[in-house]
């Protein structure tokens, strides 16, 4: 729909999981009322009638030198950079 790849936002997503199951969101104007699930997040939207957008930019990062340990977590063979 917004030319998004679905594999970037399927990780938008499960990192947004992990940061509601941890700390979740609060709620400005209501004490006490927190979102801890995506669950939560779309009752509140659509109860208050929120439309909800996700910002999916890849970003790019630091990997390991070619080589070293743990650089295969890194590469994904989708996408190349050139230096």
């Amino acid at each position: 729909m917004s030319g998004v790849d679905r594999s970037t936002v399927t990780r938008a997503i499960g990192e947004m999981r992990g940061l509601l199951a941890e700390r979740g969101c609060a709620v400005p104007d209501r004490p006490g009322l927190r979102l801890r699930t995506l669950a939560d997040v779309f009752a509140y939207a659509q109860a208050e009638g929120i439309e909800l957008r996700l910002d999916a930019t890849e970003i790019q990062i630091r990997r390991a030198a070619a080589g070293r340990g743990g650089r295969r977590a890194f590469v994904s063979g989708k996408k190349s950079r050139t230096r």
